[in-house]
């Protein structure tokens, strides 16, 4: 595969996750997807720290979570029915703090931690002895 094949299958092929929610009793999804660099760059440069915890991310993750999600989030019913006009800071407001934080983690998970899991692992394999972060 060239270069350019593997940016094309890179583009097209963004990885994706749900995270379930409770709401008035009824469960939903909020489906969250890796997003290109610059975008996910651009919403942690918009997201500054709050407190020490945030500091240590350099960017508050419940912020970063809910632009994340308005920008590029979908709400999912129990049937997997996409809901349309979600105000997410409202939503954001009525769920826990616990699935704030679960929105966070996998919005992370997806562009910051998952990426960099991928290169240490192709540089273990590719470049034997090299280092691993």
């Amino acid at each position: 595969m060239s270069f350019h094949d593997d940016l094309k299958k890179a583009q097209q092929q963004r990885a994706t996750e749900t995270v379930d929610i409770s709401l008035a009793g009824n469960l939903y999804s909020i489906e969250i997807s890796r997003l290109p660099g610059m975008q996910w760059a651009a919403i942690i440069a918009a997201a500054p720290p709050q407190d020490a915890a945030d500091a240590r991310l350099g960017y508050s993750p419940a912020t970063a979570a809910l632009a994340a999600c308005k920008a590029h989030g979908r709400l999912l019913d129990a049937a997997g029915v996409p809901v349309a006009d979600v105000d997410w800071g409202e939503l954001f407001d009525a769920i826990s703090g616990v699935e704030v934080q679960a929105v966070a983690a996998v919005w992370w998970g997806l562009n910051m931690g998952t990426p960099n899991d991928e290169v240490v692992a192709l540089k273990k394999v590719s470049r034997p002895g090299s280092k691993t972060s």
